[in-house]
């Protein structure tokens, strides 16, 4: 789906940065920067906070990883006013301090600052009470705790009204929290070479004025909080615009440029090889000649971006990043999601880190990402969703569209139960910014069924900004999706805007739907038009089914012999908790027949 950007990727302007406002140490260089810019230097103070539970107390310890210099460190612990009960710190400004955590449930934070000279650092860890319990949050492996519901809402900036700007997504953001989403990822808000979807960043510290100011931005993430929706933001640090300051540099000096070992120059023998190119203009891309690749064996530039991406954080307290391309830097530099995890998560522990990477790939998750796409493995074609069975430009192939409705029910089969990938951490989707409208391809019925078969699965569901109302307009080629002066809802199909609502509304409703409970293929006749999985949570039992053929049909469930899949017993229902439709157990609880609408699902509630 890369692909598309090529043909939204123009003509440049040229433009000139200066990064501000990143606190780190930097390299004494003799010759002159430009723009009085300075390379990014390796060494700076990093400090990893540990919680360590001692009975119903907590030890809260300090990691020195780098002090530059052995400078003599103070520190000062305090508890965070979101806590859900006071907690008095002993100790609170030695490296050691501890605490006792009250017997009220729920997440308990700790800030820490440390000071080292004119350096600071403010960092934060945190405990969990849980049904009495203690459990650490481990910065290695735990993910936020507010992942297992959250729906995202992607917004595009520059088009998601008319000329885009911050004020007028801040007055949109009580109807996306009415819509049921929980979560806004901002595409790049960074500064930029010409306006688009925003990737082609110049400036990795300074926002694009042509979207708004700084205290319009923080107006925006205020608002969102106050609504109770999180943000986060979205970051290319794979590769910059060829506009970028530091490349400018080098087509100007050429090897002689200080910034010539911050870009590749060298690929042969990279996981994507068979997308890099070299351009026109002597640097390496992957699909967009204008967007050069970054060369992470070069610790500035990990210094670089580790920076730019604790800034934002510092600034605007924002909770979480989606990771631009970031597969490339995984394929690079396996072990840079791990050192990025650690310094971030040691500033705020339940930021989200998503990864626009291959959710079926392991590795992905152990290089320190707590979710990613859900895209298959193939590494020659980079971004192949898991719904879609072949490539074509100007056409979105699915699973729902197969012209052969027995292979729709195969590769769907194939997506959700032989797609290797923890699937609580995949992050699901119709559309996103770089995919076709689905509507557009499928109509109505098609996009109703496939809403309602994302939102029963496991994982983080996802909306592109304009889904919710029929939106057709590609993201490439679309000028503005809603009008200042209209609501959502009365932008386009407000039954589709309802539906959406509505199955938004019982995804968050039923723990057993939402979260990283267990699914499991249920036995289905007949198996060419039919798929049926059942999740359970705490006594909580679902089976979902879904009919790919437009025709209507009765389906039989096999409910018995479902390989640890919690057995059915006597005297139970099964209520579609869509429609309200009720249908009844036979053969001794054994079978239930299922009537079902060409493109449907139901979701079942055993009652």
């Amino acid at each position: 789906m890369f692909y598309y950007k090529k043909l939204l990727f123009s003509v440049l302007t040229l433009v000139a940065i200066t990064i501000a406002g990143c606190e780190n140490d930097v390299d004494e260089i003799t010759e002159e920067p430009i723009n009085s810019e300075k390379p990014f230097d390796k060494a700076s103070l990093l400090v990893k906070p540990i919680a360590q539970i001692e009975g119903d107390s907590v030890l809260l310890k300090v990691k020195i990883l780098n002090n530059p210099g052995n400078r003599s460190l103070e520190y000062h612990w305090e508890p965070a006013v979101v806590n859900p009960h006071s907690s008095l710190i002993q100790n609170p400004n030695d490296s050691i301090a501890k605490v006792k955590i009250p017997e009220v449930s729920g997440a308990y934070y700790y800030n820490l600052l440390v000071v080292a000279q004119e350096d600071s650092l403010r960092l934060q860890t945190l405990v969990m009470r849980e049904e009495g319990a203690l459990h650490e949050f481990d910065i290695e492996t735990d993910s936020p705790l507010w992942m297992t519901d959250a729906v995202i809402y992607e917004i595009t900036p520059y088009n998601f009204v008319a000329n885009g700007t911050y004020p007028a997504i801040t007055s949109k953001l009580a109807e996306i929290k009415e819509l049921g989403a929980n979560t806004i990822w901002l595409q790049p808000v960074y500064e930029v070479s010409y306006e688009g979807q925003g990737y082609n960043v110049t400036d990795y510290f300074d926002l694009n004025p042509a979207l708004g100011t700084e205290v319009e931005l923080k107006e925006l993430v205020s608002e969102a909080k106050r609504l109770n929706l999180r943000v986060i933001f979205d970051i290319p640090l794979s590769q910059t615009s060829i506009d970028h300051p530091y490349a400018k540099d080098i087509l100007a000096k050429g090897t002689n440029s200080i910034y010539y070992d911050y870009y590749e120059h060298d690929l042969t023998g990279d996981a994507y090889s068979s997308v890099i190119s070299e351009g026109t203009n002597g640097f390496l891309h992957y699909f967009w000649d204008d967007l050069v690749i970054l060369n992470y064996n070069n610790e500035n530039v990990q210094r670089w971006m580790i920076e730019a991406c604790k800034h934002w954080v510092k600034v605007f307290d924002i909770d979480g990043y989606r990771f631009d391309a970031i597969w490339g830097v995984n394929s690079r530099s396996a072990s840079f999601g791990r050192k990025l995890r650690w310094e971030l998560k040691s500033i705020k522990p339940d930021l989200l880190l998503l990864a626009e990477d291959k959710g079926s790939e392991p590795q992905v998750y152990s290089q320190g990402f707590d979710a990613a796409y859900d895209w298959n493995s193939d590494k020659t074609w980079v971004s192949q969703w898991a719904w879609e069975y072949e490539y074509e430009e100007n056409a979105s192939l699915t699973v729902f569209n197969h012209p052969n409705i027995a292979m729709r029910s195969e590769l769907l089969r194939e997506a959700l139960f032989r797609n290797e990938s923890n699937q609580f951490r995949l992050l699901r989707f119709l559309e996103n910014n770089d995919l076709s409208r689905f509507i557009s391809e499928h109509g109505l019925e098609r996009t109703r069924m496939a809403t309602a078969l994302l939102f029963s699965l496991p994982g983080i569901p996802m909306l592109y900004n304009g889904q919710e109302i029929g939106f057709r307009e590609h993201p490439y080629f679309t000028n503005a999706i809603f009008d200042q002066n209209v609501t959502i809802q009365a932008s386009g199909n407000a039954d589709l805007y309802s539906y959406y609502k509505k199955i938004i509304g019982l995804h968050l409703k039923y723990p057993a739907i939402y979260g990283n409970n267990p699914m499991g293929e249920v036995t289905v006749i007949p198996e060419e038009s039919v798929v049926a999985f059942k999740r359970w949570k705490d006594g909580q039992n679902f089976i979902i089914i879904i009919n790919l053929d437009s025709e209507p049909i009765n389906a039989t469930l096999q409910l018995t012999g479902n390989n640890e899949i919690p057995e059915i017993t006597n005297g139970q229902t099964l209520n579609d908790v869509i429609t309200g439709d009720t249908f009844y157990l036979s053969d001794n609880n054994s079978k239930a027949e299922i009537y079902m609408e060409g493109y449907s699902v139901r979701w079942l509630l055993v009652k």
